[in-house]
């Protein structure tokens, strides 16, 4: 979303630094000889989440027009002014608006994660289950886990 006074173009561009930013963060952090997911360090998780989260907004109708750009910021400067936000969002998840962009969603996040940590052990991490009920890794069950850490 865009901050009071700035302009779309300027929202996206903070937004691609947050989110460059903290994935070299995630990537510093990750540690040396990491060959598989539990190997990263939960440090590297966390710092990678502040990322995600950023990158799912970048796509989130709550936050973007039809045309990817940042909406401003209308929820004010309280903290029940958030907790309405977060009870939009959790209205949006359960909506059928939500379908239509989840699947873009996860796909930048893989990328990102791949980015981050590397082809193989995005590919483990996002490997299908065997365990139809576990399904593939659906962000928005893992991220706010990561980020209370």
């Amino acid at each position: 979303m865009a901050a009071p006074g700035r302009s779309p173009s300027q929202a996206k561009d903070d937004a691609v630094k947050y989110i460059n930013a903290y994935k070299f963060a995630a990537e510093s952090a990750k540690g040396k000889g990491v060959k598989h997911v539990g190997d990263i360090n939960i440090e590297s998780i966390r710092l990678f989440a502040f990322a995600a989260h950023a990158i799912m907004d970048g796509v989130d109708p709550l936050h973007v027009d039809s045309d990817g750009n940042p909406l401003a910021w209308t929820y004010g400067l309280f903290a029940s002014n958030a907790i309405k936000h977060g009870k939009d969002e959790k209205k949006l998840l359960k909506s059928n608006e939500y379908l239509n962009y989840k699947e873009h969603m996860v796909d930048l996040i893989r990328t990102a994660f791949s980015d981050v940590y590397g082809p193989e052990i995005a590919a483990e991490a996002f490997k299908e289950r065997s365990n139809p009920r576990s399904g593939p890794v659906d962000p928005h069950r893992w991220l706010p886990w990561i980020e209370r850490q």
